[in-house]
C-alpha cells in the first residue's frame, strides 16, 4: 500500500515573468534538499522533486511543490517535512552554490529548448490571447544567470506564506471484510 503527499503552495500566473523564472530556480534547489533529506538521509520516498507550474489558463491556479508515494505511516511526516523546507528556504535562501547550479541547470534546459519547434509553438501560439509579449523572450541565452540569492528568497517569501499554503495527504482505507 502506498499514500500520496502533495504539499505546496499556490505559485505565480503563468504572466508573472519575473517570479516564474526566479520559481522555476526555487524548484530546482527544492528538489536536491528534498533528495538528500527525505530520500537519502531520511528514507521516507525513493523519488522526489520540487516543481513550478506557473496559472495558465485558470488564474489563481499556479503551484510551487513537491508530491511524491510513501508509505502510509510516513504520509503526515512527509508532508510537514516538505513544508518544513519550504518554509526554511523562505526564511533563509540558498546558498550561493545552490544557487550556480541551479543557474547551470535551468540555463542548459532552456538553452535545449530554444532549439525545439514545440517550444517556439507552445509560447507563441497563445500569446496574444493570454496578453504576453514577445519581450519576453528577449535574451533568453544564460536567462537564469541574472538572479540573485535575494532574488530567489524574496520570491519564496513571497509565494510561501500560510494562507497560499496546500497540503494533501491520500491514505489507503482498509477493506472492508465485505470485499
Amino acid at each position: 500500500e502506498k499514500a500520496m503527499v502533495l504539499a505546496g503552495y499556490r505559485g505565480c500566473e503563468r504572466n508573472q515573468v519575473r517570479e516564474r523564472r526566479v520559481l522555476n530556480l526555487v524548484a530546482k534547489v527544492l528538489t536536491e534538499r528534498m533528495i538528500k533529506r527525505v530520500r537519502e538521509e531520511e528514507g521516507i520516498v525513493y523519488s522526489i522533486q520540487a516543481m513550478s507550474r506557473p496559472a495558465g489558463g485558470i488564474p489563481g491556479t499556479g503551484l510551487v511543490m513537491a508530491a511524491a508515494p510513501t508509505d502510509p505511516s510516513t504520509a503526515d511526516r512527509l508532508a510537514d517535512t516538505l513544508l518544513e523546507m519550504m518554509q526554511e528556504f523562505a526564511e533563509k535562501g540558498p546558498t550561493e552554490d545552490e544557487l550556480k547550479v541551479a543557474q547551470a541547470q535551468a540555463n542548459q534546459k532552456l538553452e535545449k529548448a530554444l532549439e525545439q519547434p514545440d517550444f517556439w509553438l507552445g509560447n507563441l501560439s497563445g500569446m496574444r490571447y493570454r496578453g504576453r509579449s514577445l519581450d519576453e523572450f528577449r535574451n533568453l541565452k544564460g536567462l537564469y544567470s541574472q538572479f540573485t540569492v535575494e532574488d530567489l528568497q524574496q520570491v519564496a517569501q513571497q509565494f510561501f506564506t500560510e494562507d497560499r499554503e496546500l497540503r494533501v495527504v491520500a491514505t489507503p482505507t482498509a477493506a472492508s471484510s465485505e470485499d
